[in-house]
């Protein structure tokens, strides 16, 4: 088809008469050139100069152009449509979350409000921020007159002391992997009426996007009620220890009475009888030695007849007071009835015990033990046996002890004897 243009004039497009006919205008045309293709002239006259200005564009280029271009605002179109529907539906989530979250927070408040127990929330410095109804039931203070305010303000002093053991809690809790937990306590509050009242509390820390502490929230009861029964019982419990302790000096004063001798203040024989197998046994136990001593008036029966009973019980009074003198603590001195007495002297031997009771028997020669005759003479005789060579029972021992004593009476009274193995 080209071939065949060669060398052929190019056709002028017609300008249209309706524009010939005026002075100035514009207007256009098609029209199919030598190429095949269809272009599309526009026309212009100018008022003043006498030519017509023509113009021509490949219209398939013209119509391409206008095609991509609608393709692109098509595309942004859809674009910014699609732009426009996620936008909406992140609007419809959000609102539907808030929804949620106020249909939440309505529900929560419904319940918080219509408890019986307390309901709090507190930012990080334990600043009351929301506490419902309860609480002015249980302590009074309306809920103006709690919001903003301190827990530590509403407790009492001992209260006070409770939140500061709390808080150092939480501080090392936070510090290991049980972070987050709960804890309990009990602590005093202050009522509006005055007083106060014992509320338990469980609370847990509120995390913000950094994962420090920005607040707390707990849930409050009131068990003042379980404290007054808790302090009545103990109360009822000191009273009935009191008791108990005061029932255990009065049977600890009767058994002290059932072992002791009314008129010396020294042991009875009772009280021998049950403490001399433990000192043997002890004896036994450590390998120590144990003396048994025997001690008698002399002519006791004639200070009686001579000077009454009132001054043989001067005399019984006084050598007691002697041999609890010079005993030891670990020393256990009885009478052992009438004018006799027993003294039983833990790791002792015989030369031992032999030094102490003619000490005992010197001092009390001497010594003016009946107060209405100064000038009467007491003396004592007195028996000693030793284990383990003189026996290894509290009967062998006292049997050998007493036969030494009668020994010392024989021999002229005023004397100490000391078993001797034959």
């Amino acid at each position: 088809m080209w071939a065949d243009a060669v060398g052929k004039r190019v056709t002028t497009p017609e300008v249209p008469s309706a524009l010939l006919a005026t002075a100035t205008g514009a207007s256009s045309s098609t029209h199919h050139d030598l190429d095949g293709r269809e272009r599309l002239f526009g026309f212009s006259r100018t008022e003043g100069f006498p030519f017509v200005l023509a113009y021509g564009l490949d219209k398939a280029r013209v119509l391409a152009q206008w095609q991509s271009r609608a393709v692109e605002f098509a595309l942004g179109y859809a674009a910014l449509l699609a732009s426009a529907l996620v936008a909406a539906w992140y609007q419809l989530t959000a609102f539907r979350q808030r929804e949620a979250m106020r249909a939440s927070e309505e529900h929560f408040r419904m319940l918080a409000e219509n408890m019986a127990d307390i309901v709090w929330r507190s930012d990080a410095q334990i600043r009351f921020t929301y506490i419902n109804a309860a609480d002015e039931r249980v302590r009074g203070f309306s809920h103006e007159e709690v919001i903003g305010t301190y827990l530590r303000d509403n407790l009492t002093p001992q209260g006070q002391a409770v939140l500061d053991d709390v808080a150092q809690k939480r501080q090392a809790i936070e510090l290991t992997t049980s972070k987050g937990k709960a804890l309990k306590y009990e602590l005093p509050m202050r009522h509006k009426a005055g007083g106060e009242v014992w509320v338990e509390i469980s609370s847990v820390p509120v995390y913000g996007s950094d994962g420090r502490i920005n607040g707390y929230q707990g849930v409050g009861r009131d068990i003042s009620r379980r404290k007054l029964q808790e302090a009545q019982l103990l109360a009822s419990n000191q009273q009935l220890e009191n008791q108990l302790h005061k029932v255990v000096e009065e049977k600890s004063a009767l058994q002290e009475l059932a072992t002791l001798d009314p008129l010396t203040g020294i042991y009875n024989r009772r009280f021998l009888d049950a403490a001399l197998p433990r000192e043997l046994a002890r004896a036994q136990r450590t390998g120590q030695q144990l003396a048994v001593i025997m001690l008698d008036l002399d002519h006791f029966k004639r200070v009686n007849d001579q000077h009454g009973h009132a001054a043989g019980d001067d005399v019984l009074k006084a050598l007691a007071q002697l041999l609890k003198t010079g005993a030891r603590d670990s020393d256990l001195i009885c009478r052992y009835g009438g004018e006799e007495f027993v003294a039983v002297m833990p790791n002792m031997s015989a030369d031992q015990a032999w030094e102490r009771v003619e000490s005992w028997r010197r001092q009390l020669e001497v010594m003016p033990v009946v107060p209405t005759v100064p000038a009467a003479r007491i003396t004592l005789s007195a028996g000693i046996a030793v284990f383990p060579g003189h026996g290894d029972s509290p009967a062998q021992l006292l049997a050998r002890a007493d036969e030494m004593l009668y020994k010392s009476k024989q021999n002229g009274r005023n004397r100490v004897s000391v078993y001797a193995l034959t």
